[in-house]
């Protein structure tokens, strides 16, 4: 489906396949609809949040994407995920992913820039974390101090 605005405003599992190098990205969403146009749009100003699917965007242009459904489900998020982490599995096997997360639903797996890694230990250096263990009066002090 080329035409993003078909998609149906169910739940689901869907597909987006760059048809130049067949990769493909798989995700989940409450309204397929509205996430497709999202998707779209953040492609389409150069702000989408997977920088590989962006770079392939901004390579290949628009009309080198496809959009489809892979399964309807239930609007429950759990249900969802279990479904998309079967089409992750799958897929897998025999295409390349631009998904950067292995695991439906989490950044685990994924893996960071070294500039990414180092500027988030820059800005904890220094930083006291607060004390472990229950947050009784005289913590709560400590901390808003």
């Amino acid at each position: 489906m080329s035409d993003w605005k078909q998609m149906p405003q169910e739940s689901g599992i869907y597909l987006i396949r760059n048809t130049v190098t067949k990769k493909v990205y798989v995700g989940s969403a409450i309204c397929l609809r509205k996430r497709a146009l999202e998707h779209r749009r953040l492609l389409r100003a150069g702000q989408h949040k997977n920088p590989i699917l962006q770079a392939s965007w901004s390579k290949h242009g628009e009309a080198a994407f496809t959009i489809e459904v892979l399964e309807t489900c239930g609007s429950h998020d759990a249900a969802l995920l279990v479904a998309e982490q079967k089409h992750l599995d799958a897929l897998s096997k025999n295409f390349s992913l631009y998904n950067v997360c292995p695991i439906a639903g989490t950044r685990r797996g994924a893996k960071m820039p070294a500039d990414a890694i180092e500027r988030i230990a820059a800005l904890k250096r220094g930083k006291k974390l607060p004390p472990r263990g229950p947050v009784t009066s005289e913590v709560r002090e400590k901390i808003a101090a």
